[in-house]
């Protein structure tokens, strides 16, 4: 039954009923078979396929069948070879452009950064710890110019106010007390109050001032009270009254109250023994 039909070649040509049946797509078949196995074509036998770069040629029980296969290997290779170099263009272009841009970046503007960091860095190295020094320097001699000159101001009104002091003699109001209650030039009352003017007032700017005042005026108003009819009297109690309890505040080491007592005492007696008519004003006497 199978050689009827022209063995598997015959069975693969034609199906039952005598119909061609084809292969592949699309199918391509040349000439006309025959019950004899000859070709209708010219010249040509149909044993012969036909066959092209892109198709698989076949000869089926006689007949020619080709198989498109589409674009070949080597097509589709040098295709995605194109592709693959096209982006490998496109991202080296992108990189170089990336790259190009960033240098330009840090030269424009991080380097110069960079160079004045740089520049400030060796600035402040360099010449900061110099200048501190020599500003530090400065400050202190200025410092020390100014103790020396206060220290100075301070030691020659001292000397003004002792020499004062040894060469009034009786002249001023606490001698003149001294000397109407019988004591002497050495007493404990004027050793007290010269060492007091010496240790506490003579040390500050009020002090010193008020020091000065009172050997601008002592004398004068030591004068007017010695013209009292009531002088020893008016003396005695400037002792209850002032001196003493002046006294007891420097034996305290109440020294800033024993200075408002004294105080108190001098502007009390301005008040009291006005000159030509009206008190001696003077700055921090009368405070």
């Amino acid at each position: 039954m199978l050689g009827a039909y022209g063995g598997y070649s015959g069975y693969g040509n034609y199906g039952f009923g005598g119909n061609p049946v084809g292969y592949g797509y699309p199918p391509e078949t040349t000439g006309t078979s025959t019950s004899s196995g000859a070709s209708t074509s010219s010249g040509t036998s149909s044993n012969t396929p036909v066959s092209s770069p892109n198709s698989l040629s076949m000869n089926l029980g006689g007949v020619n069948v080709n198989y498109s296969l589409g674009p070949s290997v080597s097509t589709l290779a040098a295709q995605s070879a194109q592709f693959l170099n096209n982006s490998f263009s496109n991202d080296a272009a992108f990189l170089g452009q990336t790259i190009v841009g960033a240098n330009s970046l840090v030269t424009n503007l991080t380097q110069p950064l960079i160079n004045a960091a740089q520049t400030e860095a060796t600035f402040n190295n360099s010449q900061l710890p110099g200048f501190y020094n020599t500003l530090a320097g400065e400050n202190y001699t200025l410092g020390q110019s100014a103790i020396a000159a206060e220290t100075q101001t301070a030691n020659a009104s001292i000397a003004a106010s002792r020499s004062a002091a040894s060469s009034a003699g009786g002249c001023y109001i606490t001698s003149a007390v001294c000397e109407v209650c019988g004591l002497p030039d050495d007493c404990y009352t004027l050793k007290t109050l010269r060492e007091f003017r010496d240790r506490f007032l003579l040390t500050t700017n009020v002090g010193r001032a008020f020091v000065q005042e009172y050997y601008d005026t002592a004398p004068k108003l030591a004068e007017k009270i010695r013209a009292r009819t009531d002088a020893k009297d008016y003396l005695t109690s400037l002792y209850t009254r002032f001196i003493l309890p002046a006294l007891l505040s420097i034996e305290w080491k109440l020294d800033s109250n024993a200075f408002k007592i004294y105080r108190r005492m001098i502007y009390t007696i301005r008040s009291e023994n006005p000159i030509n008519g009206e008190p001696i004003n003077g700055g921090p006497l009368n405070g």
